[in-house]
């Protein structure tokens, strides 16, 4: 799926694959959105898996770091994500934003 179109359809109570510095990619999920800033709630890494934070971890920031998604959850905290695709696309936005 192309990135414009996977970023227009960011929508609040969804969770997305978002990228970070650092070769670091986090689920997060939308709680806000207003124009190209976004809040969002990301979820823990865990051990092949994802938590819900007992606390919330807000952070808000441009939609041009969603690279994947609506991402399917599995399970109920912990829960899984195919984390094949969501891999694939992680290197090539990291490899399209770094040439650009």
């Amino acid at each position: 799926m192309e990135l414009q179109t996977i970023q227009r359809a960011v929508q609040e109570h969804l969770y997305f694959a978002v990228f970070y510095e650092q070769d670091l990619f986090y689920i997060d999920k939308v709680k806000k959105i207003e124009g190209e800033d976004i809040l969002m709630n990301f979820a823990e890494k865990s051990e092949g898996n994802f938590r819900c934070p007992k606390r919330d971890q807000e952070e808000e920031l441009k939609i041009k770091f969603i690279f994947y998604g609506p991402v399917q959850l599995y399970g109920n905290d912990p829960f899984t994500i195919d984390i094949d695709q969501i891999i694939i696309a992680y290197k090539c936005y990291k490899k399209n934003s770094l040439a650009t």
